[in-house]
């Protein structure tokens, strides 16, 4: 047993309240932990407690029964016997009373009722004890907001665990827990009151005589519907507006006792203007009517569907499919009404399952003999062109969803419907019954007269038919149950129907239909919605007969080879593949063999006419068929296949451009899609097999190959193909395909297996080999299939002649044949380390491989040549000329065995590295090693500078991912982190030798080998290295910069810029070369060669802008003056980003300043801050003292919260005179006291001023142009130079700070003659007014900012977007220079002033070009909307022309 003092340590560690809050904390886990080890009984515990829970201390008491609740809340699971429980909860209840120790006492309550019954429990006496406790010691609503919650809790617990105990309560209980809900307020206590009056609603069932609580107790509840609630960021609670809204909707449907007051109050709160309101009712409507059952509701049906009929009607669903994705809006107006409709459709469905159960028509007859939709119904089918209105058009919505919804219910909903409807829809199409198959003469009637809103109707109605006959299949329910009117109407009218809709497609936008609101649009996708409707029903539950199911294709079928219409092709495409989806869902057979026939083998026919003018449609059309289900993907892979092969020889042995074509087209369709499903379905087992052994077979069959120049593309996507086609394969697959491609390779080439060898002369193999140039066709094209088939191979497949193969792949890419390069790489990457894996008898390791490769190519690459070998018949030149050739072949196929070893994480890669930095830091002393041969030394110069380069391009393609090889698709063995293990091996050898390099030539290579090298980095390895990668990509950006072949390089460096910017971790490292970067980007900001690279320069700058203000202030009258150039930038997008980052140098706040007692201000200081001193005596005039000059020395010695510090000095009540000296243009900021309204006024003044009187002045400073609020101005004696207008505006005071004996008085030297560029300050300038009473920018800032700061003109002038958006002032093209400037639309509009005369002409020849009257009435409208004096110049203009030609005419 614990020792007595050492938990009496415990217990006083808690009661003190002094101690701290994990102290406290700590003390009641430790004792728990003592309880639960049984190391101390809970009874020896409480005896301890004894003086903390008896004493008269009033806070030693509540502290001691909340030591003891706590301990008890950790106890749950300790097993109590009950006579413990019992005197704890006896104890705690009597404790409710002490209201001191009531938050203890109500968790020592709650502790004990969590409790579960085989640890010991509550007993129902002991709980009735303690809710007779609560209800007579407790008010809940005086208490704070954590013990509410508490009480609700304990509440919730006693309705939970003894709801039947509390009924002998009576209604003492029920109106004790109404009396504590009523007036909640709080939300975190509000969603346990909701729950709790959930809970009385299993009270409420087990008594007869509660229906005068129930309403007391809904009357509480109706008080918060609905809920208006907007969760904040900053709360520390989780309580949301759905949350409460949810559980209160709960509460509402909890007792069938609340629907005399909730059906009532819902469907008054339908009629609310408010969407919320609407949504709210409906969902709590659509609960309350399945938890209150049909009894009760039928007694509201009528209202309910008068309600509803309302809210349908008013906000009527879109026509058109598409009108989903319409729903957003800036204002959510259309998605609000978008949640409405769909609620209230929800909620009249199941009012008729409600309603109608029983096949009881009571409420089904209220709404379809319903005289508003009669009238509607009449309206929509009988309107013609002239009556056709925006309100017909929506009442047409509205109905047809409601009888869609009404027909969807039940089958016998839908044959009502159908009785009531379906026979005048017939009659407004003017169809007669007549035998689906007779309907001949159809299309002659329909043609001439088609009522598309009545064939709207018939769509919904169609889309609900067979909507019951897939629920009926999906739950094998038999067919004759379904069987009925609306059975017999379609099975009837299915022929005339068809040709309804197949009459509604052929109108072609000429046409002019009765339906005058309809677009095109709408009825071509509404026909081919009907007929692919009665194409889809499931089997054995279709009334459509073959006949017609054979039309509905055949329509479709001749749609889609006719090619006349864009959006009639998608919408029969579309069709025809739901229509197959459902017979391979329906597992249909019979159907399934007439698709075949009408569909499948039509479109597979279309492969093989090339000569068609739509073959890439058919092509698309196949695919799409083919994809849409795994019964149909057999026939038309095999179709793509005959036509690939088929297009494939004529290509290539004829060389016909269209087949080039068509094959181009058919692989890239056959790869992107059908290959892809095939794979991901697994229906088809390798998948393009037998098309790869095809090509094989004919290859080795024709010798004559034909390869023309625009063929390039071709042999780009054959290689994809095989790449994808055997990679898919299994390894017995691909061995086949290797061995018989490398046979036949070998064939071909004719080499001898003498040359195929390592022990081999390599220069010898390589002059006996021609170059890739110079092959014959067919051998290009063996060797492209060669060298796809070995990228895509598995590493388990077996491979034929190992040594041979890397040997073959080794020489040709010594040749500059790029696929072989990667094909010895995916080799290399592949190959186990024992080859014998392989099963090929050669017993030689990876290592020995890679190692004679290697010797290889640095052989070629280090070694100068010695002499001139016989095979060149000794020309020296000839042999300079193939050994240099050679060294950058050799460069490009070593990169790709770095990669190869990279991926895998070879230790040879060192070497390679090495090899590759030995290439980039002797090139000079090669170049001068070959001069002195006696070549030309221009040649050897540039030769030596492009195997240099291609070393430091090497970087890139060990870095970069590949889309071509090496990658997981094709296998590649890939290990975890290799290019953050490359960064950290290479950055300090790749820093050494930068920094070590004096040659420049040299120095630009080794950056380009840097940018290559961080490029593909993840930003977490870079910044780990920032200390060393940002100074060299500094360095980096002014070498590289020079060049324009360089653009992409210095793109890729600002990327990592960025990077660095966007990283928390980074900007440390930023910040110290912030300056120097701010310089490399203004350069940046007018680079001509890559818009990307100017925006994204701009878009870090405007990052910068979040770093310490202190450290950027100096540099931001250069990148002003660059921002303006980027302002008049030909692109768009620039002039954009140059906006938004000049708007961001204006709004950053200087964050050491941010916790200084008064106003946060933005200080355009420089170098020079002068602050003022008044005297204690204002009387004797103005006194100052000029501060010391602070530069950055002083900023690196005092710091920047120093120098603050130092520069901020206090005054007194007010200044009263205040002087300007002229030369330096101070502005004075007086901090004052406001005054009685809380708003100030701001005031610009140049000159000289006199403030005083008592209500002096609200300071505020805004960019950096600083504005004052005064009492009183008055002129001094020098004379004063005035705007021609000052405006003022009010501007709401910040009271922090601010009051009587708190000014601050500031002044400050302006900068803006620095950006001027003249050395002019703002008094040396004329005054000159603008639009509207406003002032020009002399300063030069906020050009052309999207959101306006408060200037001292924002409200008399308009500028920027408002003034562009403004058709009173906008003159478009027509602002001069100076007017872009004085109303900040640099950067908004294009660089470039049109006069008013030109866009005169240049409308009025427009208008001209117009041939409708109506276009032209467009155009002048939408003119006056953005240009109202335009407008009016252009439309008198147009009258009068348009009177002197009447007049001429009369004459």
């Amino acid at each position: 047993m614990a020792s007595r003092n050492s938990c009496v340590s415990l217990i006083e560690a808690f009661v003190d309240s002094t101690r701290p809050a994990d102290t406290q904390k700590a003390a009641v886990d430790a004792v728990a932990s003592l309880v639960k080890e049984d190391s101390i009984s809970l009874q020896a515990l409480v005896r301890e407690m004894e003086l903390y829970l008896t004493t008269t201390d009033d806070v030693i008491r509540a502290r001691g029964i909340l030591f003891l609740s706590e301990v008890l809340m950790r106890l749950l699971s300790k097993s109590l016997d009950n006579s413990t429980v019992s005197s704890l909860i006896g104890f705690l209840s009597s404790r409710l009373a002490d209201w001191r120790a009531l938050s203890g006492a109500l968790t020592g309550c709650l502790a004990l009722l969590r409790r579960k019954n085989n640890v010991g429990m509550v007993v129902g006496s002991d709980a009735k004890e303690l809710a007779q406790s609560m209800l007579d010691n407790v008010d809940v609503q005086l208490l704070a907001m954590n013990d509410r919650k508490l009480c609700f809790e304990v509440f919730q617990c006693l309705l939970d665990f003894h709801t039947e105990t509390l009924t002998s309560l009576g209604d003492n209980f029920v109106y004790g827990i109404i009396q504590a809900v009523d007036q909640e307020k709080d939300p975190r206590c509000l969603v346990h009151t909701f729950h709790l009056i959930q809970s009385l609603g299993s009270l409420f069932g087990l008594r007869v005589d509660c229906g005068h609580a129930a309403q007391d107790l809904f009357e509480v509840l109706s008080c918060y519907f609905p809920i208006y609630f907007t969760h904040k960021v900053s709360d520390d609670f989780e309580v949301k507006r759905e949350v409460l809204s949810d559980a209160l909707m709960h509460a509402f449907c909890s007792t069938p006792y609340f629907e005399p007051f909730a059906i009532p109050l819902l469907l008054e709160k339908l009629s609310s203007s408010l969407p919320l309101a609407k949504i709210d009712s409906l969902k709590y409507l659509n609960k309350c009517m399945l938890s209150y059952g049909a009894d009760k509701m039928m007694q509201h049906a009528e209202n309910i569907w008068s309600a509803l009929k309302e809210v349908i009607f008013s906000f009527p669903p879109q026509l058109d499919a598409k009108s989903s994705s319409n729903f957003v809006s800036d204002d959510g107006t259309k998605a609000h009404a978008h949640e409405i409709v769909k609620e209230a459709f929800a909620c009249l469905k199941t009012a008729i399952l409600l309603f109608c159960c029983h096949n009881n028509d009571e409420f089904l007859t209220l709404i379809i003999d319903d005289n508003d939709v009669e009238k509607c119904f009449c309206s929509v089918t009988s309107a013609t062109k002239s009556e056709y209105s925006d309100k017909i058009h929506h009442q047409l919505s509205a109905l047809g969803s409601v009888l869609s919804v009404v027909a969807s219910v039940s089958t016998f909903c839908c044959n009502k419907v159908f009785q009531k409807f379906f026979p005048s829809l017939m009659e407004s199409l003017d169809i007669a019954a007549r035998n689906s198959v007779d309907y001949g003469d159809a299309n002659k009637i329909i043609s001439r007269i088609l009522n598309l809103g009545a064939l709207y109707l018939c769509v919904l109605l169609l889309n609900s038919c067979r909507d019951l006959t897939v629920t009926a299949w999906e739950l094998s329910e038999p067919s004759d149950s379904l069987q009925g009117s609306w059975w017999n109407f379609i099975q009837i009218f299915s022929g005339p129907l068809t040709a309804a809709f197949k009459s509604a497609m052929a109108i072609s936008s000429e046409v002019t239909v009765e339906c005058g609101k309809f677009k095109e649009e709408h009825h071509i996708l509404n026909a081919a919605k009907g007929m692919q409707l009665i194409a889809t029903y499931p089997v054995h539950y279709s009334p459509v007969t073959d006949d017609a199911f054979e039309d509905i294709l055949a329509t479709f079928i001749s749609f889609i080879t006719r090619r006349s219409d864009t959006l009639l092709w998608k919408s029969s495409l579309n069709s025809l593949v739901q229509i197959g989806s459902s017979i391979s869902r329906y597992k249909d057979s019979r159907r399934l063999i007439i698709y075949y026939e009408i569909v499948v083998r039509k479109l597979v026919s279309l492969l093989r006419e090339v000569s068609t003018v739509s073959f890439a449609s058919n092509v698309e059309a196949i695919s799409e068929i083919g994809i849409c289900a795994p019964d149909f993907i057999l026939p038309v892979l095999e179709g793509f296949e005959d036509a690939i092969l088929l297009n494939f020889l004529k290509a290539s042995i004829d060389g016909s451009s269209k087949s080039t074509n068509s094959l181009v087209f058919l692989l890239d369709c056959y790869c992107n899609k059908v290959l892809p499903w095939c794979h991901n379905s697994g229906s088809i087992k390798e998948p393009g097999l037998q098309l790869a052994i095809s090509i094989l077979q004919q290859m080795e069959n024709v010798v004559a190959f034909k390869m023309e120049p625009g063929m390039q593309d071709l042999l780009d996507k054959v290689m994809v193909t095989m790449k994808i086609i055997v990679g898919c394969c299994n390894e017995d697959s691909q061995h086949m395909i290797l061995k018989s491609t490398y046979s036949l390779v070998l064939t071909s080439i004719n080499l001898q297996a003498d040359f195929i060898s390592f022990s081999s002369n390599i220069l010898e193999t390589l002059v006996f080999i021609p170059d890739p140039s110079e092959w014959a066709c067919k051998n290009k094209w063996l060797m492209y299939f060669f060298a796809s088939i070995v990228i895509a191979l598995r590493p388990q497949t077996p491979l034929p002649h190992v040594e041979k193969l890397l040997y073959l792949f080794l020489v040709f890419s010594l040749k500059g044949y790029l696929p072989a390069a990667q094909a010895l790489a995916s080799l290399i990457n592949k190959m186990p380390s024992d080859v014998d894996q392989l099963g090929t008898a050669n017993t030689t390791a990876l290592e020995e491989f890679v190692q004679m490769i290697l010797e290889t190519f640095s052989s070629i690459l280090i070694n100068s040549p010695q002499k001139v070998p016989d095979m060149l018949n000794g020309d020296e030149e000839a042999f300079l000329q193939f050994h240099s050739k050679l060294q950058i072949h050799a460069m490009v196929g070593i990169a790709w065995l770095g990669k190869a070893l990279l991926m895998r994480g070879h230790e040879q890669l060192k070497d390679i590295a090495n090899i590759l930095l030995k290439c980039l830091l002797l090139s000079l002393t090669t170049m001068t090693a070959s001069s002195s041969c006696g070549s030309d030394n221009h040649n050897s110069e540039r030769t030596q500078y492009l195997v240099a380069r291609s070393a430091s391009d090497a970087f890139q393609i060990l870095l970069s991912d590949s889309e071509v090889c090496l990658n997981k698709k094709f296998h590649a063995n890939i290990k975890p982190l290799y290019k953050q293990r490359f960064f950290s091996t290479m950055m300090p050898v790749l820093y050494k030798s930068i920094k070590e390099c004096n040659s420049a030539s040299r120095r630009a290579l080794l950056y380009r080998a840097f940018v290559h090298t961080i490029s593909g980095i993840p930003m977490v390895a870079l910044v780990a290295e920032m200390n060393k990668v940002i100074p060299l990509l500094l360095d980096a950006l002014s070498v590289l910069d020079i060049d324009v072949l360089n653009k992409d390089l210095v793109y890729s460096l600002l990327l990592v810029l960025s990077g660095f910017l966007i990283d928390e971790k980074g900007k440390e490292g930023i910040l110290v070369y912030v300056h120097t970067i701010i310089d490399r980007l203004v350069k940046l900001i007018s680079y001509p060669h890559m818009k990307l690279i100017r925006e994204t320069t701009i878009q870090c700058l405007t990052a910068i802008t979040s770093l310490p203000y202190t450290r950027i202030y100096p540099m931001k009258v250069q990148v002003l003056k660059a921002l303006s150039v980027a302002l008049d930038d030909k692109k768009r997008i620039v002039r954009q980003e140059a906006v938004k980052c000049r708007h961001a140098c204006f709004i950053f706040l200087p964050n050491a300043m941010q916790g200084i007692d008064g106003f946060v201000i933005s200080l355009c200081m420089r170098q020079v801050v002068m602050f003022v001193h008044a005297q204690e005596d204002c009387s004797t005039g103005p006194n100052f003292q000029k501060a010391s000059n602070f530069d950055e020395e002083d900023h690196q010695e005092q710091g920047d919260e120093g120098i603050l510090k130092h520069q901020l000095v206090t005054t007194k009540k007010e200044i009263s005179r205040l002087k300007v000296e002229r030369e330096n243009f101070f502005i004075i900021l007086n901090a004052g006291s406001p005054d009685k309204s809380g708003e100030g006024y701001i005031r610009v003044r140049t000159t000289m001023v006199h403030i005083g009187g008592e209500n002096t002045n609200t300071m505020l400073s805004l960019n950096s142009g600083c504005f004052v609020r005064v009492g009183l101005i008055s002129g001094g004696s020098r004379p004063q130079r005035r705007r021609a207008a000052i405006a003022t505006v009010p501007c709401a005071a910040d009271g922090g700070g601010v009051g009587e004996g708190n000014g601050r008085a500031f002044a400050m030297e302006s900068f803006m003659k620095d950006i001027r560029g003249d050395g002019k300050t703002v008094l040396d300038l004329d005054p000159k007014a603008a639009v509207g009473g406003g002032v020009e920018d002399v300063y030069g800032e906020d050009r052309a900012t999207e959101e306006q700061l408060v200037t001292p003109w924002t409200v008399s002038v308009a500028s920027g977007y408002t003034l562009l958006r403004n058709p009173h002032h906008n003159k478009g093209l027509a602002f001069t220079e100076k007017e872009r400037d004085a109303h900040y639309l640099r950067g908004l509009l294009p660089p470039v002033s049109i006069s008013q005369e030109l866009q005169e002409k240049k409308l009025m020849h427009n208008l001209r070009q117009y041939q409708v009257p109506l276009q032209r009435y467009m155009a002048l409208m939408d003119l006056q909307e953005r240009n109202e004096k335009f407008f009016f110049t252009s439309y008198l203009l147009t009258m009068l022309r348009s009177c002197y030609l009447l007049f001429t005419h009369r004459q």
